[in-house]
């Protein structure tokens, strides 16, 4: 018999319009830093960039007052791209000589998993899935199989993808942000088996060329990207918008996002 897992806990991002469109685009969605100043130490913020510092903000917030953390997941779509090209950028203007290490290591897809990690001090489990529109469900569809083990009691789940003049380029060339305008988010899960107040049950995650099997309402992507524009992993801040209009209502929301004639699904029941 199948553990249920549910949602005990979730954190993520506001946001705020920009001045104006991008030519004929409507205005991006921009993330608001929230104060990390109770988070994140003084001489750790500092070497931090500015989406590693939502992330770590946001993670530790999602994780206060849990004691047991058993694996920790994330999921972008472009990850740290800036920092990535920074680091690209130095090696060719330095001619590979006594270039920083510092871009580098903030330009890895899983490096905000890993400063979780080291402020929570954990050992367990980690990892970041990296599959444009389909990261975040198979983050939250690989937590789901790992609560099956007995082993696992409590994981957080993440996604991440921030707003550069490089991913609003590579967004824009797939046809992105015409309707809501581009965007960017962090949000952060608690999923558990056996959680002390639970928001909902993780009832489904469907990937494929139908829908789950799930008789619920669905929750097209326009529904909540139109609070946080157009990007990879905005599906996991759609889980954020039908967790906000469930709690206690014991009824059961579909969060759906496409690429293609494909289909994710995110199956959730209040309770």
């Amino acid at each position: 018999m199948l553990a249920e897992v549910y949602i005990a806990k979730y954190t993520h991002a506001e946001y705020r319009l920009r001045a104006a469109g991008n030519g004929c685009y409507p205005p991006a969605h921009e993330m608001v830093e929230p104060d990390s100043s109770g988070w994140i130490a003084p001489m750790v913020r500092r070497r931090l960039d500015r989406l590693s510092r939502i992330g770590l903000t946001l993670a530790l917030q999602c994780l206060e007052g849990v004691e047991r953390v058993d694996a920790v997941i994330t999921a972008t779509s472009y990850g740290y791209l800036a920092e990535t090209i920074r680091f690209g950028r130095d090696v060719l203007e330095k001619d590979e000589r006594l270039v920083s290490p510092t871009p580098f290591m903030q330009s890895t897809f899983n490096t905000l998993g890993g400063q979780i990690a080291v402020s929570r001090q954990l050992t367990c489990y980690n990892n970041t899935h990296v599959q444009g529109v389909y990261s975040f469900a198979l983050a939250l569809q690989e937590a789901y199989v790992l609560l099956q083990d007995a082993e696992y009691e409590t994981v957080l789940v993440g996604a991440f993808d921030e707003l550069t003049p490089y991913s609003e380029a590579a967004m824009h060339s797939r046809g992105w942000g015409a309707k809501y305008g581009l965007g960017e988010g962090v949000a952060f899960f608690v999923l558990s088996t056996h959680p002390k107040d639970p928001i909902a049950q993780l009832a489904d995650v469907y990937m494929g060329c139908g829908s789950t099997g799930v008789e619920a309402e669905v929750v097209p992507a326009g529904s909540y990207q139109r609070e946080c524009g157009e990007y990879g992993t905005a599906q996991a801040y759609g889980l954020v918008y039908a967790l906000d209009h469930l709690l206690g209502s014991g009824s059961v929301r579909v969060i759906r996002a496409s690429e293609g004639d494909t289909v994710t699904d995110i199956a959730v029941r209040g309770v």
